[in-house]
C-alpha cells in the first residue's frame, strides 16, 4: 500500500526526494511526524486546511506550511531553512505516484 508521502525540491527546481512520514501522531490541532532523513521530524498546528510548523534534522531547521485540498489527499505550500532564507516548493500527497520522485508529508 503506498505511502503518505510528499516532494520537496532541492537546489533547484529539477531535483526532489522522497520521504514517508511515520510516527504520525495528532492531540486536536498538533500534528507531529518523523521521515528517514538526518532525523527528520515536522511539528506543527493544522488550521482548517492550513498546516503551519517546522521541520528539524541533524543538519538544520526551518520552516513548513501546506494547504491541503478539501479531501486531505494533497497539499502544496513551501519549506524553508530558517529566518529569512528563500522558500523553496513542497507538494504532500497521501499516495505517491509510481515512479515519481519525491519529500515531506503529513496525514496517514
Amino acid at each position: 500500500m503506498p505511502q503518505s508521502g510528499g516532494i520537496s525540491n532541492g537546489d533547484d527546481e529539477t531535483r526532489a526526494s522522497y520521504y514517508p512520514l511515520r510516527n504520525v501522531a495528532r492531540a486536536n490541532n498538533e500534528l507531529v511526524a518523523e521521515y528517514d532523513w538526518q532525523g527528520g521530524r515536522i511539528r506543527g498546528t493544522l488550521a482548517g486546511r492550513v498546516f503551519d510548523g517546522s521541520w528539524t534534522q541533524s543538519n538544520g531547521t526551518g520552516g513548513l506550511r501546506l494547504t491541503f485540498d478539501a479531501h486531505f489527499q494533497e497539499a502544496t505550500g513551501w519549506w524553508n531553512e530558517g529566518g529569512n532564507t528563500p522558500r523553496r516548493a513542497a507538494i504532500l500527497r497521501k499516495h505517491h505516484p509510481p515512479g515519481e520522485r519525491g519529500g515531506v508529508s503529513p496525514l496517514p
